[in-house]
């Protein structure tokens, strides 16, 4: 599996891991999902520009990006429900976290935010978004 792909299947299952309050459904990325008007979490994995430190042949490759989770919660119940979620979520992607993909540890450096809730005809969404970087080793092993 490539770097990205370890990264974003690290990231996803450490999502599914996660207990709320109230179990909701993931939409699954590149799939059709129909919540069928209840509650669901929606996960984004938002890869950035691979960098090298070091020299250009032989650096340490960082991979580094944000892995959005958007709650989708439907509109007239009001913000408190999907706000605790939205916060056991960024708590769960909390700086320090560390996560095994592959042969690479992905690292949560900084805290997760929540982000401010967007109202939609028939949803309320609330993106909680964690920054995550990986530095690995030369090309050669990776």
């Amino acid at each position: 599996m490539g770097g990205e792909a370890a990264i974003q299947a690290a990231l996803y299952r450490h999502l599914k891991a996660t207990k709320l309050p109230v179990a909701l459904p993931i939409a699954p990325e590149g799939r059709n999902f129909d919540p069928k008007g209840r509650a669901y979490l929606r996960s984004t994995f938002l890869p950035a520009e691979t960098t090298s430190f070091g020299t250009e042949s032989d650096g340490d490759i960082i991979y580094g990006g944000l892995f959005q989770i958007d709650v989708f919660w439907p509109v007239n119940e009001g913000l408190t429900r999907p706000l605790t979620h939205a916060a056991m979520l960024a708590a769960r992607f909390c700086r320090g976290t560390r996560l095994t993909a592959d042969d690479l540890e992905v690292r949560i450096d900084q805290p997760a935010s929540v982000l401010g809730a967007q109202q939609e005809p028939n949803w309320l969404h609330i993106p909680v978004r964690a920054r995550w970087a990986v530095y690995a080793g030369p090309p050669s092993t990776v």
